[in-house]
């Protein structure tokens, strides 16, 4: 951001306007039509020139239409999907790590998408599902959340449940399984 703030201000643009765009929650700046200028993938992915010369970064879902149809694609590949920062194996952060594992308990087959390595994948999946947070689980094309939510299903016993009645384990596979349910059974 101060790169993309340095490069504004000697673009022409001025501190004001580039401290309102920002409390609006976007960034709008003077710049040269011809010229380079990234620094985020917002500005980089998706400049929207106008006639006057400012440059917006303010993205509208049209402009997200092929990174869309990009989840849209991936999610009919696999039938569980978690969009999460870094991979199932490398996971980069503690959440991501958590979802992942939960899914490897079960022994579920699943495909993990680098968000870190695709930032308009990042910002996409977020607009895509309008969840603000990574990772995001989704099962059959349907969301069931981030990782606060699968760890609450976890518990509750939900999302084995969830498994095995879209048929992703077997209902005999003793992962998941409350201490109540096995109880039951050998009654």
């Amino acid at each position: 951001m101060l790169t993309t703030l340095s490069k504004s201000l000697m673009a022409g643009a001025s501190a004001s306007t580039l401290l309102a765009g920002l409390n609006r929650g976007f960034m709008t700046a003077k710049l040269p039509q011809s010229g380079t200028f990234s620094s985020s993938f917002a500005v980089s992915s998706f400049p929207r020139f106008h006639s006057d010369g400012f440059v917006t970064t303010t993205l509208t879902d049209e402009d997200f239409a092929p990174v869309f149809d990009d989840i849209r694609e991936r999610l009919a590949a696999s039938r569980v999907n978690l969009f999460m920062k870094g991979t199932a194996q490398a996971p980069k952060c503690g959440y991501s790590k958590m979802a992942a594992q939960l899914l490897s308990y079960y022994g579920v087959p699943f495909d993990s998408h680098d968000v870190i390595e695709n930032p308009a994948l990042w910002e996409g999946i977020k607009r895509f599902a309008k969840w603000p947070t990574i990772p995001q689980l989704y099962v059959d094309g349907e969301l069931l959340g981030g990782t606060d939510v699968i760890a609450q299903m976890h518990s509750a016993g939900e999302l084995r449940d969830l498994f095995v009645e879209k048929g992703l384990m077997p209902e005999d596979n003793p992962f998941g399984k409350t201490s109540t349910d096995q109880k039951e059974e050998s009654v």
